[in-house]
C-alpha cells in the first residue's frame, strides 16, 4: 500500500471509529463526558510529548522545533481567548460586579436570539478546521515514519471522540 493510501485509510478509519465510539458514549450519560475529555487531553499530550516531539528533535534543529512548538501553543491560546471574547462581547446580562469566569461570561451569549443562527455555522466551521488540522497531523506523521503515523492516528481518534460527542 502506498503512503498516500495509508494516510487516506488512516484518516477515514479515524473519522468512522471516533464517530461510532462517540455514538456509543452518548448512551453512557453525561457523567462520562468529563472523564472522556480528560482522556483525550492525556492521549494528545502523551502522543506529543512521548512520540512526536522527541522524533522531531532527533531529526530537526532543536531551536526551530521548540520555536514552532511555542508559536503553536501561543497561537491556539490566543485563538481560544479571541473566540471567548468575540462570543461574549456586548451582552447585557453580564454583571461586572459578579465573580464569573470567562466561560461563565461567554455562556450569556446563548440567551440572545441573534446569535442562535450563527452558532451552528461557527460549530460547523470549527469542526471542519479541526478535522482538517487532524488530517494534516496524520499525513505529516505518516510521511515522517509509519509507526509515528499510527501513534498519531490513535491519539487523534482518542481525542476526536469528545469532539464528535460535542
Amino acid at each position: 500500500m502506498t503512503t498516500f493510501a495509508t494516510i487516506v485509510a488512516a484518516a477515514l478509519a479515524g473519522g468512522v471509529i471516533s464517530t461510532l465510539v462517540a455514538a456509543l458514549t452518548l448512551k453512557l450519560g453525561p457523567a462520562w463526558i468529563s472523564r472522556l475529555v480528560s482522556f483525550a487531553v492525556g492521549a494528545l499530550l502523551g502522543a506529543v510529548c512521548l512520540e512526536m516531539l522527541p522524533h522531531a528533535l532527533e531529526d530537526g534543529d532543536a531551536e526551530h522545533v521548540m520555536v514552532v512548538t511555542l508559536a503553536g501553543l501561543l497561537a491556539f491560546f490566543l485563538l481560544e481567548k479571541l473566540v471567548l471574547w468575540r462570543h461574549s462581547h456586548g451582552h447585557e446580562e453580564h454583571d461586572d460586579a459578579a465573580d464569573e469566569s470567562e466561560h461563565d461570561h461567554a455562556m450569556h451569549a446563548h440567551v440572545h436570539g441573534h446569535d442562535r443562527g450563527r452558532s451552528g455555522l461557527m460549530i460547523l466551521i470549527g469542526n471542519g478546521v479541526h478535522s482538517f488540522c487532524d488530517g494534516i497531523v496524520i499525513a505529516a506523521s505518516f510521511l515522517a515514519d509509519p509507526a509515528l503515523g499510527l501513534a498519531a492516528t490513535l491519539a487523534i481518534v482518542a481525542h476526536a471522540v469528545q469532539q464528535q460527542v460535542g
